[in-house]
């Protein structure tokens, strides 16, 4: 965690080093099963991704993986829209 912010390409690349210092910074214990998940006690939520019951950790190859939804013009207009309503301020500061 550089700089006090959690930047997606190094959690991808060092799960367990980035989720240990945001757990130092928030001030809690660190657990293997906050990066290693769907153990047998794994409940399974209504809502969000349900494509993450069948993964068992943090995907190191999606680095660029949401590039790739930019060939749709749908995706395309969501993130234009997106970036215009969070402003160029705040997207510089976000990096």
């Amino acid at each position: 965690m550089s700089n006090d912010k959690i930047v997606y390409e190094d959690l991808l690349k060092s799960p367990k080093t980035e989720v240990e210092s945001l757990c130092d910074f928030v001030g809690m214990q660190f657990n293997e099963s906050m990066i290693e998940f769907n153990g047998e006690e794994s409940t399974n939520w209504i809502f969000g991704d349900q494509s993450i019951y069948n993964k068992s950790g943090i995907e190191k190859n999606n680095t660029g993986k949401w590039t790739n939804r930019l060939n749709d013009p749908q995706h395309w207009r969501i993130m234009l829209d997106y970036l215009e309503l969070i402003g160029e301020e705040k997207f510089a500061k976000i990096g």
